[in-house]
């Protein structure tokens, strides 16, 4: 068991049921970076859900995992990784969290192949 870092494409998948996605989120402890929430929200609105179901969803979210703010030194490594790796910022913000003890959990195909990611798919 170890910490996963989760992006939105995993969260998303969970809710969708996806059992190999809901095997490691049930049993590892997670962490989400706060921009994830952000996504969710555009994304849930995007597929029709109501705003009080996507308030239980982040709830959700809330619970299951730790959620990690946005702090100078990560917004600056977000940059660097954005430049570096060509990812929208939003993807190299939550992609500043992975680490090798804290891969990020996903199934978007910018961070097929990287380091310090637990692929989906």
């Amino acid at each position: 068991m170890r910490t996963l870092t989760v992006d939105t494409h995993a969260w998303i998948e969970y809710l969708e049921k996806n059992e190999k996605v809901k095997t490691r989120i049930e049993s590892n402890p997670l962490e989400t970076p706060t921009i994830v929430l952000t996504e969710l929200v555009r994304t849930l609105t995007r597929k029709g859900l109501l705003k009080d179901d996507i308030g239980r969803v982040i709830s959700i979210v809330k619970e299951k995992s730790t959620v990690l703010d946005l702090d100078d030194e990560k917004a600056e490594r977000a940059g660097w990784i954005s430049v570096k790796e060509g990812l929208k910022i939003a993807d190299s913000i939550i992609y500043s969290y992975a680490t090798p003890d804290k891969p990020l959990l996903t199934g978007d195909s910018h961070f097929k192949g990287k380091p310090n990611v637990l692929f989906l798919g």
